[in-house]
């Protein structure tokens, strides 16, 4: 069974969704961190409620701090099984997901993602309002995030949407405004969550999470009523069921084509990008996880001044990705593992600002050090499409993304281990850690340069949707 492209209709496109999917990750995201702490510390102090208050309404005073520093290794434990739950399982459904979609369809890796997440913020804001809960209980709405196949699956499929209805000549743009939508939601997200849980008062957390909630279900009707991107067979449409999504046959054929031999050094590139983008994830999903308690423990930070520092982050690097894709790519051709080389410098720089940082403000000065951070991960799927031959580069990327689910797995309990056995010391320590993974992709990126230039210039097609 082969794919069969509809008729190309861009006036129906899938960015509203990806917005409000990312509106409403972004605004209970820190919430969710704030949460964790006020019920481990109703846990542990159930008769002392004013003793709580000063997490949530961040009274800065010596106790509040000694009392913070008594829980975070509690809350960082907890987001670590968090974060493993929702990234295991879609691993492993990514390894399927992908291929099947070219027998099936786009819309199902859109839906499935959207509705669980719309459910999980659900069973977050009937869980808030139970008073003297265990916080453990709160793990259970990672469950359909993960039986749903989480971020990695609806993004995934946005972009194979957008490039099914696209010419190849609209294609870049089309996959850059994609880009937009997604940081911008994830902007407007963490710029409205601390103004809505400070106006809803006692009802904060219900607030936040119903707010969450009712954008997944917005997203997930959207999605409904756009028309399927590829025509499916009746054959496929018949046996499209969920016995289907696990044929191994479609992860041996992966499997087959990422490591079959290839000429002028092509396969030794192709795995070493991809540890490069495996590496860099594990900084990010890594940093997530401690990033909002770091900030509370040195510099007193609440909720509020978090999300807009998160904001002001996401704009940059927003603006950087555009800029400096057009900049060093377009206009002075300069290629990709060069450009992606001196990237990861930057990155390297703007991590031990972050970690030795004496005041806050230091911060967005690393912020703007590391304003072409976002462009990373667009040249390194740049560089596998040039690698690689047309048909096969959708299986390439699918054993990208299975990898990138994956390193969820192993970065948080890398940096929670890191975090707490640091807090007293220097906090900053986990950031150290991230300047050390970049400083392997410089290395890395540096191999992939030297092996290039040791074989003949590439004849494959550049491939315009994942720039």
């Amino acid at each position: 069974m082969t794919l069969a492209p509809r008729e190309r209709c861009c006036w129906l496109t899938v960015e509203p969704s990806i917005f409000l999917g990312m509106l409403g990750h972004a605004l209970s995201s820190s919430v969710i961190t704030q949460l964790l702490l006020a019920r481990n510390c109703q846990e542990m102090f159930p008769l002392n409620a004013t003793k709580c208050d000063m997490l949530v309404y961040r009274i800065d005073t010596q106790e509040a701090r000694q009392l913070e520093a008594l829980l975070e290794p509690r809350v960082t434990v907890l987001q670590m099984y968090k974060t493993v739950i929702e990234a295991f399982i879609p691993a492993v459904l990514s390894m399927f997901l992908g291929p099947w979609s070219d027998h099936y369809g786009r819309k199902p890796l859109m839906l499935w993602p959207v509705f669980g997440y719309g459910l999980t913020y659900i069973i977050y804001t009937f869980l808030s309002v139970v008073p003297d809960l265990c916080p453990f209980y709160f793990l259970l709405a990672s469950i359909p995030v993960a039986l749903s196949g989480g971020l990695i699956t609806v993004i995934s499929g946005m972009y194979a949407y957008t490039s099914d209805i696209t010419s190849a000549e609209k294609r870049a743009l089309r996959m850059g405004f994609l880009d937009v939508c997604l940081f911008g939601g994830v902007a407007v997200g963490g710029y409205l969550s601390a103004p809505l849980f400070s106006v809803a008062g006692k009802y904060g957390y219900l607030t936040v999470f119903a707010t969450s909630a009712t954008c997944y279900l917005l997203s997930f009707l959207y999605v409904t009523f756009i028309p399927e991107s590829v025509n499916v067979s009746q054959m496929g449409s018949s046996n499209g069921g969920l016995c289907s999504v696990f044929d191994i046959r479609l992860v041996s054929k992966m499997i087959a084509t990422c490591c079959k031999r290839r000429e002028h050094y092509r396969r030794a590139i192709i795995f070493l990008v991809i540890i490069v983008i495996s590496t860099c994830i594990i900084s990010l999903e890594g940093e997530s996880t401690v990033s909002f308690l770091y900030t509370r423990d040195k510099f007193g930070w609440d909720i509020r001044k978090y999300t807009q520092f998160g904001s002001v982050v996401t704009l940059l690097s927003l603006c950087g990705t555009l800029i400096g894709m057009y900049i060093f790519s377009v206009w002075l051709r300069i290629s990709d593992s060069v450009f992606a080389l001196c990237v990861f410098l930057t990155k390297c720089a703007q991590t031990l600002i972050f970690g030795f940082a004496p005041k806050d403000w230091y911060l967005y000065i690393g912020s703007a050090v590391g304003v072409l951070g976002g462009v990373s991960g667009p040249l390194c799927r740049s560089l596998i499409s040039k690698t690689v031959p047309l048909e096969d580069i959708g299986t390439v990327f699918a054993m990208t993304s299975m990898i990138e689910s994956l390193t969820p797995i192993a970065a948080s309990p890398l940096y929670t281990f890191v975090y707490n056995a640091t807090l007293l010391t220097f906090p900053g320590t986990f950031y150290i850690v991230s300047c050390a993974i970049f400083g392997l992709d410089v290395i890395l990126l540096s191999w992939v340069i030297v092996l290039q230039h040791l074989s003949p210039a590439h004849s494959y097609t550049r491939i315009q949707q994942v720039e």
